[in-house]
């Protein structure tokens, strides 16, 4: 029996377009959406992007849209932040936050691994198994977002229990620029890459939207609010803004 490597670049053709200082060749992934009703391009990586397209206009169209637009899109990818594979990241530091402190990754390779990981008691330690044939920034991706379900959702309720304040749900999302959100229902949406950050810094983005259910704005009342449930609000405020170009890409696998 054959087995073949998913690799996600096998997903996306490529040309060449006219850029400011002459050709470059860009890989491109079209999809269909009936929730737009323009055609727009989305900078996925320095090398790829997204078309989207409504389904009501064809592939060459979109296609034609994409060759039209070289010189902007050069421009627009010499500004994009380069993001680090999640991959190369994890191999790194191998450790992800979890309940107020940092808990160590250890990954376990084989060829075919039906387990996805294994929570030490009390996340002192977490085990990923990857296998040899999936792209592992696929398989990270996947693993991580099923691992922010298990972190963030019962630290919400932690806090929110803590500061004395009512959450009436709690969703983990895949967001392209937000790290969380609250709407006026009082529930929450936290972006799963929360993990990946520290932990002072992880709770900060937590109480932010804790705060959102007491003040639906960014008024003085709000800021009081942060800066008496966390002291260093201004400063993590601050670093995660420093942080947000390398990580918010971080796991971002077009589909």
């Amino acid at each position: 029996m054959s087995m073949r490597s998913k690799n996600k670049e096998i997903d996306f053709e490529f040309c060449q377009l006219s850029g400011v200082e002459g050709p470059f060749i860009i890989g491109y992934k079209i999809r269909s959406s009936s929730r737009i009703k323009n055609l727009q391009i989305q900078v996925v990586d320095r090398d790829k992007v997204l078309i989207k397209k409504p389904k009501r206009i064809g592939d060459k169209k979109a296609l034609a849209f994409l060759q039209q637009n070289g010189e902007w899109l050069w421009k627009a990818i010499q500004s994009h932040p380069k993001v680090i594979p999640l991959k190369e990241y994890l191999f790194q530091k191998p450790r992800i936050s979890a309940f107020g402190k940092w808990v160590d990754l250890e990954f376990k390779f084989n060829l075919r691994s039906a387990k996805k990981f294994k929570i030490g008691i009390g996340f002192k330690e977490i085990e990923i198994y990857l296998n040899h044939i999936d792209d592992y920034d696929l398989q990270l991706t996947k693993i991580l977002k099923k691992l922010a379900r298990e972190i963030l959702i019962p630290r919400v309720g932690e806090l929110s229990i803590q500061k004395g304040v009512k959450v009436h749900g709690v969703s983990i999302r895949d967001q392209e620029r937000r790290w969380g959100s609250c709407s006026e229902t009082s529930s929450i949406s936290l972006n799963w890459r929360l993990i990946l950050l520290p932990p002072s810094l992880q709770d900060h983005i937590i109480l932010h939207e804790l705060c959102h259910l007491l003040h639906f704005d960014h008024s003085p009342a709000f800021y009081e609010c942060l800066k008496r449930w966390d002291p260093q609000s201004e400063i993590n405020s601050a670093s995660v803004d420093k942080l947000s170009h390398q990580m918010i890409g971080m796991g971002r696998v077009a589909s």
